[in-house]
């Protein structure tokens, strides 16, 4: 009997143990950033497709408008703004519209999905919250300045930063202003999150490391030339390139620069990182795969167009495209092109993947969907 007792406490204890490993698992299923993490690593653990059919096309209701962000998958959703000031979500099976909320602006950044509501900011300042279900407006914030990149969020806290050169804290759940920090020039990148700390990098050239919650600047790491990049962080790591015509490896526990990737050209688009390699493309028409410590090079590709969009990796394969609108897949160990699709339009956003499904938006306003059509 009293066996039996000690056994049913131990089982009890480790139920409760992995209940609450579920919990948390599937509280952080619900926070979707643009970068695939919150980090901005890009990196795809799972759900990756195993074909690249397209599945369909959805078209916008005035051939004027244009995507210039990244949709987003939450829960068979698709979520995105477009040109025209409309945030609008379609399923994710067939690509029909489920809701459409208006504004009188227009849309460059990309929705942020935290606790079933969309965080979206828009040119004039306007930073939105809305029920994701319906898209019913929960409240706005009236910010300064343009706002041109993702939120991103933890917990009760919602932050980005503006071309005033704010980044704003709110409340998740009212929109209250919780904190400001300032920065000596524009923010076009989008502020990620590791260990309780926020990385944004500035115009100012210089990458910030600002505390979640108290906004207090902990570190300021120099560039050496001005960045709209948002960083992609793995561990003490950070990969972003800028302006001067750099990609760079930072230690930033340290703050330190590990090594820097001389190129021709600048690089605009947001890295992928996969433990192993860093990929990244630049204005100069070229992509490449280095080592994520040495900085060495590994192999690089060409192509007719520059790279704008960010790049999405998984365990094998690499996600890239340039911004003629040529949607690439290729082997990330050796840079072999496995699949390559003509888009309906150019793109300056950047694909988003979940449910085996990759999304992505063009300058003609249309969303394109792949997948497998056997499933």
């Amino acid at each position: 009997m009293r066996t039996n007792l000690i056994f049913l406490i131990v089982f009890l204890i480790n139920a409760s143990f992995c209940f609450s490993q579920e919990t948390q698992l599937d509280q952080e299923s619900l926070k979707v950033f643009f970068r695939q993490t919150s980090t901005g690593s890009g990196f795809i653990s799972n759900g990756f497709p195993v074909d690249w059919d397209l599945l369909w096309n959805h078209q916008p209701e005035n051939p004027e408008f244009w995507i210039e962000n990244t949709p987003i998958i939450v829960n068979s959703v698709v979520y995105v703004g477009n040109s025209h000031g409309i945030v609008f979500a379609l399923n994710l099976s067939d690509g029909t519209p489920v809701w459409s909320y208006n504004t009188d602006s227009m849309f460059q950044a990309s929705p942020f999905y935290l606790d079933q509501t969309i965080f979206i900011g828009d040119v004039d300042g306007v930073f939105y919250a809305l029920n994701a279900e319906n898209g019913d407006l929960k409240w706005q914030f009236v910010a300064e300045g343009l706002i041109k990149g993702s939120a991103n969020g933890l917990r009760e806290k919602i932050v980005f930063g503006s071309e005033s050169g704010i980044l704003y804290c709110l409340n998740r759940q009212t929109g209250e202003l919780i904190w400001k920090y300032q920065c000596q020039d524009q923010i076009q990148s989008s502020p990620v999150i590791a260990q309780n700390k926020i990385f944004l990098a500035g115009c100012d050239a210089h990458l910030h490391i600002v505390d979640l919650e108290s906004g207090v600047l902990e570190q300021k790491i120099a560039l050496d030339a001005p960045t709209g990049s948002t960083p992609a962080i793995w561990g003490d790591w950070a990969f972003l390139g800028t302006e001067g015509n750099e990609f760079l490896a930072l230690d930033w526990k340290k703050g330190e620069v590990v090594w820097r990737f001389p190129l021709k050209h600048s690089v605009r688009a947001p890295a992928a990182v996969d433990g192993q390699r860093v990929f990244f493309g630049s204005q100069g028409r070229q992509f490449f795969a280095v080592d994520m410590k040495t900085g060495q090079e590994i192999w690089q590709n060409k192509s007719k167009s520059r790279f704008e969009a960010a790049v999405l990796c998984s365990e094998n394969q690499v996600v890239l495209i340039s911004q003629n609108g040529i949607l690439e897949i290729c082997d990330s160990k050796t840079g072999e092109s496995l699949v390559q699709i003509e888009l309906e339009g150019r793109v300056n956003g950047a694909p988003f993947i979940a449910q085996h499904k990759l999304v992505v938006g063009t300058d003609l306003g249309v969303v394109h969907c792949f997948g497998s059509l056997k499933n």
